[in-house]
């Protein structure tokens, strides 16, 4: 299976994007006080276009390897011998924690790594732009719970062109 693997975070702050609205009723969207976030870690399987992804409240080390055992998971349950995973060079990537466990998973997880400041390479980037457009621009969520259903649902449906 080969893959790619990122991150991002939806925040309870909404984000302004442009938008239709009827002439003369300018858009209002509600703000909180405190912005909150939660973080998205997502992989696409490259030629299947399923999206594995997990949503954490930080963004550790801890929560990489959750997501890469859950990557494996599936790879596994497709048959699939090993993953190669392509990634950028986030820092949780790098981590003495996830090289650690990078390490011990060595014959069935390969991570490679794209070149810094090189976000066009990775092609779950467009995946988390969306999400941001289609999720987080102007909308207000009560809480991060409800946030939280908002994005699982959204990537559960999310759809992408299947490459064969």
């Amino acid at each position: 299976m080969v893959a790619f693997e990122d991150e991002t975070w939806a925040e309870l702050l909404p984000k302004l994007w442009k938008c239709w609205y009827i002439k003369g009723k300018q858009l209002e969207i509600e703000t909180p006080g405190i912005n909150e976030r939660i973080n998205v870690f997502i992989t696409l399987d490259f030629a299947g276009g399923e999206l594995i992804y997990s949503i954490h409240q930080r963004r550790r080390s801890r929560e990489f390897k959750y997501h890469l055992r859950k990557v494996m998971e599936r790879a596994r349950k497709g048959r699939f011998k090993r993953v190669i995973l392509i990634a950028d060079n986030s820092p949780v990537h790098r981590s003495v924690e996830s090289r650690r466990f990078l390490r011990k998973n060595t014959g069935f997880l390969k991570v490679l790594n794209l070149p810094s400041y090189s976000p066009n390479l990775n092609e779950v980037e467009g995946v988390n732009r969306q999400l941001k457009r289609d999720v987080c621009a102007n909308w207000h969520y009560g809480n991060l719970k409800d946030l939280g259903r908002v994005v699982r649902e959204y990537l559960k449906n999310y759809t992408t062109v299947k490459f064969r």
